[in-house]
């Protein structure tokens, strides 16, 4: 009886902390909230023994906007916007069509949603679990799905401001990116 109960009150803390911190992550983010900033972007393929960075500013417009310029490689860019998910790579620009309920319109909304601080929301998007920890002056959210085809994320956030600092999104082959921002601009 005695591990049940306490069984119960872990289980119960664990609860209260995870709702209490989605909900406070959620309360520092404002509609309309616009920022820009330095980040870099490292992909790893570990089946192909590689590895790739990129660098550039990405620009965040709450709720639904994020463009990211690149300035190494110079002049590609990937964007993030109601219905568009574009990419310019090598000179040649990408519509990627992000039809409602798409595999790349779930991408766009994943990445946006992390910005704005959903975590909730991505995780009932993708039929997946956020487990939430505070460490640090940090809020760390893993969000992990069984869902065949779709993306896990590790997502840090400062846990004063709400912003992301890092995004690990992580593909279904075990090829993972790493996005880290580097301060705010303005």
């Amino acid at each position: 009886m005695k591990r049940f109960t306490i069984l119960a009150a872990t289980l119960l803390l664990s609860l209260s902390l995870a709702a209490g911190t989605a909900e406070d992550l959620l309360r520092l983010h404002k509609s309309g909230e616009t920022y820009t900033t330095a980040f870099t972007e490292v992909k790893n393929m570990p089946k192909a023994h590689r590895e790739t960075t990129k660098k550039g500013n990405l620009t965040f417009r709450a709720p639904s906007y994020l463009k990211m310029d690149y300035t190494d490689p110079k002049g590609e860019y990937t964007l993030f916007d109601t219905n568009v998910f574009d990419r310019c790579r090598g000179g040649k620009v990408t519509h990627v069509p992000a039809k409602k309920g798409s595999q790349y319109d779930l991408f766009r909304s994943m990445i946006l949603l992390s910005f704005a601080g959903d975590c909730e929301a991505i995780a009932r998007q993708n039929e997946a679990k956020a487990v939430y920890t505070k460490k640090d002056g940090k809020i760390l959210v893993d969000i992990t799905t069984t869902k065949a085809h779709t993306y896990s994320l590790k997502l840090t956030y400062n846990a004063t401001s709400g912003r992301m600092t890092e995004m690990v999104l992580i593909e279904p082959n075990g090829n993972y990116t790493t996005y880290s921002v580097i301060g705010i601009c303005k």
